[in-house]
């Protein structure tokens, strides 16, 4: 029974092994993702995005607003923008209601804030604190499949264009907030 005992704890140091070495493997990844120094228009940025989801939405049936803005020329490479933006509509429709996705535009000190917006049930208070952590999952997410990597490469690629990321829980879901520098 000892040597049984002795041959489970050094495979549970062997697996434990592999796993921090895949998560370490994985956060390097994400911190070799490559920003390009560029500008970009907004009402570009915009535009793509509704050709991206647009039609998604419209299958889903999902009302997708998309509010009036000013076409400013922004700070970052509009292909990592795209996917920061992407990661978060993927978000609301895993885990909104399927009613309604909301994208409205703010300006704030040299900035540009583009505002996503999901009806649903936000995530909790206590969660709050942990949504752009590596491997964070909530507890909104027990069946779904997912990594918990999507909000936290979202907020590695907002801080290499010199933006930033947050989140609000709202009456009606969930907002978050992508912070673009204005040129």
């Amino acid at each position: 029974k000892a040597q049984s005992n002795k041959k489970i704890q050094e495979k549970t140091a062997e697996i434990n092994g592999f796993v921090q070495e895949l998560i370490h493997s994985s956060t390097q990844d994400i911190f070799a993702i490559e920003v390009k120094d560029s500008e970009f228009y907004l009402e570009d940025f915009t535009e793509k995005i509704i050709l991206g989801y647009r039609e998604k939405c419209s299958l889903n049936h999902v009302i997708f607003e998309i509010e009036d803005r000013k076409n400013v020329l922004l700070k970052g490479d509009i292909d990592r923008a795209y996917e920061a933006v992407g990661n978060l509509m993927e978000n609301a429709f895993k885990y909104g209601d399927g009613r309604k996705i909301t994208l409205s535009f703010s300006e704030e000190e040299y900035c540009i804030l583009l505002h996503i917006k999901n009806t649903g049930i936000p995530v909790s208070e206590n969660e709050m604190a942990h949504l752009f952590e590596s491997f964070f999952r909530g507890s909104n997410a027990q069946s779904r499949q997912g990594s918990g990597l999507g909000l936290y490469i979202c907020r590695e690629i907002m801080q290499k264009m010199g933006g930033d990321i947050y989140a609000a829980r709202q009456d009606f879901g969930m907002e978050f907030v992508l912070v673009f520098r204005i040129c």
